[in-house]
């Protein structure tokens, strides 16, 4: 819990819970979080609390739409492995993604407040310092990293390159609209006191812009995986698979 402007990742792992489904390791991993958070940030008991119940309601919440969250997945992975590109099909299977997903949203947006406002100068401080440290390391890897166990022939790679080029060239626009966005989502969830009606419009006027650069990075799936051949594919499904579970296990959650 997440791509993180407002709060550390150890912090955000809590506060975005609803993206998480409530399996075992992650109740485990909530535990390991609030501990890190706790030590970072000096929390009181008091926020401690607070930091649980959000994880365990935040799972809660998520569940109940955790079965057609992961049957759109499914259909949109058949979408991106097809041979022929259904624009149509890709747009109608995110557009049910994201109804359900802003169903949440409100909820995550509220949390992040109430923590925020329930933070101390000296602790909201240290945030700030975290995400300045965070952003100077850089967090971006390689784009060709994950393609190195693929043996891509030189014909391949210069032909993907090409294609991440040509995406970030044609997003450039998109993805600037939602930094700034990001930007007033903040301002309004570090607000003294939040104005759910403000954070709604705001987040109404973004939809359109997801769907946007989802429906991008899909297409560039497809024209990524159909560069591939049947054994170079099938490897790339063993490393999604087992980089999956990594992330389950280790990776914090983003906002």
């Amino acid at each position: 819990m997440k791509k993180s402007l407002l709060l550390i990742p150890v912090v955000a792992t809590l506060l975005f819970a609803g993206q998480v489904t409530a399996k075992p390791e992650h109740a485990e991993r909530g535990k390991q979080s609030a501990a890190k958070a706790h030590k970072k940030l000096n929390l009181t008991e008091q926020q401690m609390a607070d930091l649980r119940a959000f994880k365990k309601q935040g799972t809660e919440d998520h569940s109940v739409f955790k079965q057609d969250l992961k049957e759109l997945d499914k259909q949109l992975a058949s979408v991106i492995k097809a041979s022929d590109w259904d624009a149509d099909a890709a747009t109608q299977i995110l557009q049910e993604k994201q109804k359900l997903l802003s169903k949440l949203a409100l909820t995550r947006a509220t949390k992040r407040n109430f923590m925020w406002t329930n933070l101390s100068e000296e602790q909201k401080e240290k945030m700030q310092s975290f995400k300045k440290r965070d952003a100077k390391k850089g967090t971006k890897r390689k784009a060709m990293r994950k393609f190195a166990r693929l043996d891509l022939s030189d014909e391949q790679r210069q032909t993907i390159v090409g294609i991440m080029k040509q995406q970030k060239s044609d997003n450039q626009e998109s993805i600037a609209a939602k930094k700034d966005y990001k930007k007033q989502e903040v301002q309004l969830i570090r607000s003294d006191n939040f104005d759910a009606d403000a954070w709604q419009q705001l987040n109404s006027e973004q939809q359109e812009l997801n769907l946007s650069l989802a429906l991008a990075k899909a297409k560039g799936r497809h024209l990524i995986w159909n560069q591939l051949d049947e054994t170079q594919q099938a490897k790339m499904e063993k490393i999604t698979k087992k980089r999956k579970g990594k992330m389950k296990k280790h990776a914090k959650n983003r906002m």
